[in-house]
């Protein structure tokens, strides 16, 4: 039984979201049996399940399994040795995985919905009326989510930050 799109994004948002933090601080005790029994369920049917490049940008399981992976991890060996087959198999699928990007302004990407939005800014203009030049008027570049019902932010993910930078 193969896995659908969604299934996998939400899966792959549970590790990274929720597991990982668990176990790096708690290490793989923090697996409860149910939870881990259902990773190697989800594991087993993840490697029945045929890959595609968009697949990948779109559910990004890449990156949860490759925190599974990860050098020094906490995560039990079982997980991690499944985990490094299924990422070399879609290595030599699809190409080399870490210059797969997530499609951002696809449908159902993070940034669907949003489109730029121009904005003078006021105080500028109101302090000195005769300037009407775009260098004077300083034009702030703004990004706007179109408000449809039932649509909010999704909060996961990175900004990729590093302390000192």
């Amino acid at each position: 039984m193969a896995l659908t799109g969604q299934e996998i994004q939400q899966q792959a948002r549970h590790i990274r979201d929720t597991l990982c933090p668990l176990v790096a601080t708690d290490g793989g005790a923090a697996l409860t049996r149910p939870v881990f029994s259902n990773l190697i369920k989800f594991i087993a049917k993840l490697e029945k399940t045929n890959i595609t490049t968009e697949l990948l940008r779109q559910t990004r399981i890449d990156k949860a399994l490759l925190e599974i992976c990860a050098v020094g991890s906490r995560w039990p060996a079982s997980l991690t040795g499944r985990a490094e087959r299924i990422l070399r198999r879609w290595g030599n699928q699809v190409g080399k995985l870490g210059v797969l990007r997530a499609a951002l302004w696809a449908e159902g990407g993070r940034m669907d919905g949003c489109h730029k939005r121009i904005v003078v800014d006021e105080a500028l203009v109101k302090k000195d009326p005769d300037a009407e030049t775009d260098i004077e008027r300083k034009l702030k570049k703004t990004w706007v989510v179109d408000t449809m019902p039932g649509l909010k932010p999704d909060h996961y993910g990175s900004v990729n930050l590093r302390v000192g930078r």
